[in-house]
Parts: C-alpha cells; structure tokens; sequence
C-alpha cells in the first residue's frame, strides 16, 4: 500500500516501490504526484498554475476536451469522405444524385458497368450526353475500367443475386450492399 511508513515485517525495502507501481498500473495516481495543470497566457513568462478540482481547471478542461472532439470528428469526417470515394463519381457529371440514381436502378456496380447506352439513357435523370460518358468510361477500347478487378470478387454478385428477384427494382438494403462492395472495392485500390 502507497504512503505506509516504516517497514512491514516480512516485507523487503522495496516493497512499497512495488505497491506505488502496481497503484500506478491501476490508474490511481495521488493527488501530490500529479502533474499540475498549467495555462500559458499571452504576454506572460510564466504559466498560471491552477489547483486541481478548482471551477477554472473544470471550465478549462470541458472546453479544451470540446475542442479536441471538435477536431476529431472533422478529420474522421474527412477520412471517411475520402475513403469511400466512387468509381463513379470520377466521371465529369456524375455526383451523388446521379451515382444513387445509377445504383438503385441497376443495383450495382457492375450492373452500372454492364449497362448498354440505351438502358443507361432510361435511368431517371441521366441524359443521352451522360449515359454516353458512363458508357465510354466503362467501355473505352479494349482497356479495363478502374477497380474492375477488385469489384469482380465474390462480394459483387450476393449484392446483384437480390436485385433480379422481386419487382420493382433493388430494395435500400441491395442498395446500401452494393455502395459498400463499391466502398471495400476503392479501399483496396
């Protein structure tokens, strides 16, 4: 036990270095041995030292920890923008109305991919210029479209299998399977 004076029969001199490392491991960390909290100010040389418990080391540590889960829910934002780009939307014209569009009536990817000109042209909100662009970034001569390889696993067809059943097209569950093959597929390139 930390703070015990004297020395415990049966117990080595080292013994209470041992309890305070084992205190230590458990989380508990007296208040003496704390480090004190300290707040820089602007034209000052030495830092306001603030008692630990006090109503300013509260109102200090609530808005720095806002302001750490400010920033960190920023950059989660970004990186999961940025993680789940679409194939699709690196075609000029081709945005997130577009992109869902595709995807709910074809019902995924490689659905998109395989569309002729003509069923590409019938999707609601794509023009004969559009479908042109889909179709040609999909069919360039002879070149694979990017990420085919990837989108080409075992994951692409249990997404397509329920799209064909049924009436009426793709439910929002076949469409949200098919925009995460599509997110797993970018991931891997």
């Amino acid at each position: 036990v930390v703070g015990r004076r004297g020395r415990v029969p049966g117990r080595s001199a080292g013994a209470p270095l041992a309890d305070a490392a084992e205190a230590r491991e458990r989380g508990f960390v007296p208040e003496a041995a704390r480090t004190p909290e300290r707040v820089f100010l602007p034209g000052r040389k030495d830092p306001l030292v603030l008692r630990q418990n006090s109503a300013e080391l509260f109102l200090l540590a609530r808005l720095r920890d806002e302001a750490h889960r400010f920033a960190i829910t920023f950059h989660r934002k970004l990186r999961r923008e940025r993680n789940f780009r679409s194939v699709l939307e690196s075609i000029a014209g081709v945005g997130e109305g577009r992109k869902r569009a595709l995807l709910r009536h074809f019902g995924s990817l490689r659905g998109v991919r395989e569309a002729s000109l003509e069923a590409l042209g019938e999707v609601e909100g794509i023009g004969e210029r559009q479908a042109r662009a889909i179709h040609d970034f999909f069919h360039a001569a002879g070149a694979e479209a990017p990420g085919e390889e990837e989108r080409d696993g075992p994951a692409a067809p249990a997404s397509e299998a329920g799209a064909t059943g049924g009436g009426g097209g793709p439910t929002e569950e076949e469409i949200d399977a098919a925009m995460a093959d599509e997110a797993r597929g970018a991931r891997g390139a």
